[in-house]
């Protein structure tokens, strides 16, 4: 089947990483697959690397008669759309395709269903997949299609790097090393994880913290969000205590080098980080949103806290720390559970089609 997904930025987010995921699996089951970019940026390079065909999209009429084009020539027979606003804007183009049928991934409660976007909605989108029951909700009761399905989001376990014998067998002195990795936003929390680590100066020689990630879209808010940040690191006279690394090119690598990631988000409506963290050996202190309350089993393969409560997190933090036997049995579930039921290569794709 030829399959055309359509991401909303060219940036690598959650909703990119998605996009690379889903490129991989449908190729891995024999399907034929393109990503429509809106132009150029990471995530052109990472299908790039994939050996996955790229197009770029334009919000232009020119530019939706060459989508439709595009459609037409090449008979696409399903179009992912990965975010509303692509879908509002560029599902005209494939009504040159009557036969073709639309997919809206929507990965949170950001969408709007003002009218006439609700109309629109029902028009273009054969169904609509989201990541949990609570966006699910949100679409239903604001009267949204009913077509709306919650799936999960898998990830390619193997392309992540978790050695058993590395990760639990090192020297009782070694540095544990506790990060975060997020675009820089307020929604991601990276406020928090400062105030955490201000808690948990009785153990800053025995810890690095670090924070990965930087403003892949070129947003206002998070420029200003990222200073806000900086600024909070020298109130709290924690500066030299936290690593910013800036944004991070190879997640694997990075994630690899972390023993404890923190996802302190003030809401998250799946976060695939958490699944990535559990596939590197990591252990995983999410706050108690939707998607990581999906996800981990508090105490078993994890941990949850309550949405912005810093004291909280920094406890969990330093509990993680000092109780390694209990830390790596959770590491070890954690690992088992993402292998048993979120690896790509046993994951049935046609949920998507």
């Amino acid at each position: 089947m030829r399959v055309l997904l359509l991401s909303e930025y060219s940036g690598i987010g959650g909703g990119e990483a998605f996009i690379i995921n889903v490129a991989q699996g449908l190729r891995s089951q024999g399907h034929d697959v393109a990503v429509g970019v809106p132009g150029p940026g990471r995530l052109g390079d990472e299908c790039g690397k994939l050996g996955v065909p790229t197009i770029t999209w334009r919000p232009t009429l020119v530019g939706i008669v060459q989508l439709g084009l595009y459609v037409l020539r090449t008979q696409v027979e399903r179009c992912i759309f990965n975010g509303p606003s692509v879908l509002y804007r560029m599902a005209p183009a494939t009504f040159f395709r009557p036969a073709l049928r639309r997919v809206l991934v929507c990965h949170g409660t950001w969408l709007s269903l003002a009218f006439p976007r609700r109309a629109l909605l029902n028009i273009f989108a054969r169904k609509i997949l989201v990541p949990n029951d609570h966006v699910k909700k949100y679409i239903l009761h604001r009267g949204g299609p009913k077509r709306v399905e919650v799936i999960d989001l898998p990830i390619f376990v193997d392309n992540f790097a978790f050695n058993a014998s590395n990760r639990l067998n090192s020297a009782p002195n070694y540095k544990k090393t506790v990060g975060m990795l997020a675009r820089f936003q307020e929604v991601k929390g990276q406020d928090i994880f400062i105030r955490a680590i201000n808690q948990l100066r009785d153990i800053w020689d025995q810890v690095e913290f670090v924070v990965g990630g930087g403003n892949p879209f070129h947003r206002q808010d998070a420029s200003q969000f990222t200073e806000y940040v900086y600024a909070l690191c020298e109130q709290l006279n924690v500066q030299g205590k936290v690593g910013f690394v800036g944004e991070v090119e190879d997640t694997a690598k990075y994630l690899a080098a972390i023993d404890i990631l923190v996802v302190p988000s003030r809401y998250e409506s799946y976060g695939m980080v958490v699944l990535e963290g559990m596939a590197s050996g990591c252990l995983v202190i999410a706050s108690a949103t939707d998607g990581p309350r999906k996800l981990i089993s508090h105490g078993r393969d994890g941990y949850l806290f309550d949405i912005e409560d810093h004291i909280a997190l920094a406890k969990l933090i330093r509990q993680s720390i000092h109780d390694t036997e209990k830390t790596e049995e959770m590491v070890r579930r954690a690992f088992q559970m993402v292998r048993g039921q979120y690896d790509s290569r046993t994951y049935d794709w046609s949920v998507l089609l």
